[in-house]
């Protein structure tokens, strides 16, 4: 195993050794039946199904799937009825040559009325895209289009994972410290109901029990506030999981055992293909490749089949339901090709802009994939040191622990003061305050290390 693995065994032993870890479920409320218990992969599991933005990725996907019917029924046969009447109140009048009624030439023309007063139709007409080479693209890019968007809302379901990794994180190192000031507010407290018999015995100074009487104020202030903290820890982890703020919730996981779940050797390796938003970027210019040759086949001609049936009738009453009158039919089929010959050049601007936005993609998928190294750089970097400086701190606190541990036996013994105690407990605390610190820095780094790497999953949200 390398370094840093070992580091975070070590790390896991020193919690369950010193009695650090809280018991499993030990919250700032007191748990009943309306608790929710809570794992991290419970937490994410919940926060994926009950996100707004999960909510909304299945809208976005929902709208890109209706674009792709939309496109793909251009190329379904097209049916339309129409039913029409009218009834001229007035029948027009046409004028027409006085000689076509046998008068002799150069006479007033004969004023006429053709046609009926109530006129009614009914049409029914089909027609159906033979060839089209866009057509064929263009449905090909909307089902390309819906996968798009799939993996763009995963982008939003990877930032969801990582925020309630580090929440529910912030709450066992929020549980963690609450623990760390009750034990030794405890031993304090002992401390101090001991100086005072010893004081009602004569045995020892007023100012002695009255500097432990301090202390354990002092440490009541303390746990005053890392059980707000705590509380604050728990709000942010039910805000990510859109869960109600006033729910309570129960952290089940233990913090020893997260450290050594996918423990990271900080030498993983990598490639921009790892990462969602390259792999976006991947599609996207699948999806550009596409509206290049849509544009392109925009110069090729159409055809397109049609047929259509029409019944007519003329009245002078309106008795259109009389069947004894007559219908007269109109029948045709037929097709359009439709050849493409000059349209001040707009197909070819649309052509254009299509290149142009491949181009701008793959300068993208440049741009990006040297800014995910440099990331994972960053962050491996940043996971390695903190590991290193946790090792240090660590070692702090065992030493400051040392010190307090032998000064509360020189002060049980009557060789030590209360002020030598007061100034060990501070100095323990202190020291156990920053390595909880550099612990919830460790586990940050490592979720920003595992999310700049790419390992985090995701599921397919249609």
């Amino acid at each position: 195993m390398v370094r840093t693995i070992k580091q975070m065994k070590r790390i896991a032993m020193l919690l369950a050794a010193v009695g650090l870890l809280p018991p499993v479920g030990s919250l700032a409320q007191t748990p009943s039946q309306d608790t929710t218990a809570l794992g991290l992969n419970q937490a994410i599991e919940y926060g994926i199904k009950n996100a707004v933005s999960t909510r909304d990725a299945q809208r976005i996907i929902a709208s890109a799937e209706q674009r792709k019917r939309e496109a793909i029924s251009r190329g379904y046969p097209q049916v339309s009825a129409e039913v029409g009447y009218t009834n001229f109140l007035s029948l027009p009048i046409s004028l027409i040559p006085s000689e076509f009624t046998g008068a002799p030439p150069g006479g007033e023309p004969l004023e006429v009325q053709f046609g009926t007063p109530h006129n009614v139709s009914a049409k029914a007409e089909v027609s159906q895209l033979v060839i089209d080479g866009a057509y064929f693209l263009g449905v090909k890019a909307t089902r390309m289009l819906v996968n798009v968007e799939v993996e763009r809302t995963k982008l939003s379901e990877i930032d969801l994972r990582h925020n309630i990794t580090q929440s529910y994180y912030s709450g066992l190192i929020a549980n963690l410290q609450v623990a760390s000031v009750k034990r030794n507010l405890d031993l304090v407290k002992k401390l101090a109901g001991e100086t005072r018999a010893y004081l009602d015995a004569g045995f020892v100074e007023e100012i002695e029990a009255d500097r432990l009487d301090r202390a354990v104020a002092e440490l009541g202030i303390s746990l005053n506030s890392a059980l707000r903290d705590q509380s604050l820890s728990y709000d942010m982890l039910r805000y990510y999981m859109n869960m109600d703020l006033n729910q309570p919730i129960r952290l089940t996981d233990r913090l020893d055992s997260l450290l050594l779940t996918d423990a990271l050797s900080g030498q993983e390796g990598f490639a921009p293909e790892n990462r969602q938003e390259y792999k976006l970027l991947l599609l996207q210019e699948e999806t550009n490749e596409m509206n290049v040759r849509y544009n392109r086949n925009l110069f090729l001609p159409t055809l397109t089949a049609f047929a259509s049936y029409e019944q007519q009738a003329q009245r002078q009453s309106f008795d259109f339901f009389d069947s004894d009158q007559p219908w007269f039919e109109i029948a045709v089929v037929g097709f359009n090709l439709n050849i493409p010959i000059f349209d001040g050049f707009y197909k070819r601007s649309l052509l254009e802009q299509a290149q142009l936005q491949l181009e701008g993609v793959l300068l993208q998928q440049e741009s990006v994939g040297m800014a995910l190294q440099l990331e994972v750089s960053r962050a491996r970097s940043n996971y390695l040191s903190t590991a290193d400086r946790l090792v240090s701190l660590q070692q702090s606190r065992d030493l400051a622990e040392k010190i307090y541990n032998i000064t509360q036996i020189k002060y049980r013994e009557g060789v030590g003061s209360s002020l030598e105690l007061n100034t060990a407990l501070q100095d323990f605390q202190n020291a156990e305050d920053q390595y909880i610190a550099g612990m919830y820095q460790l586990l940050i780094a490592r979720t920003d290390l595992k999310k700049a790497l790419g390992k985090y999953p995701t599921n397919d949200p249609r």
